[in-house]
């Protein structure tokens, strides 16, 4: 079962630039955070994102596919 995304539950970023200026979670209240998560994470090792930039626009790339 996938958890979804409660009212005051916030996914937390990847990047520490997301961190820094304070970036909000693109997950609407209904759908689930685990999938979000695991197509983050296959986005950022897929682009081989390593420094926090490179990291910072997997992060943006996949919201706009999300």
């Amino acid at each position: 079962m996938t958890k979804k995304a409660n009212e005051g539950e916030q996914v937390v970023p990847f990047s520490q630039i997301s961190q820094l200026i304070g970036a909000t979670s693109p997950l609407l209240p209904s759908e689930p955070v685990d999938a979000y998560k695991a197509g983050l994470q296959v986005t950022i090792v897929e682009l081989r994102a390593t420094t926090p930039l490179q990291i910072y626009l997997a992060e943006k790339i996949f919201d706009c596919l999300w």
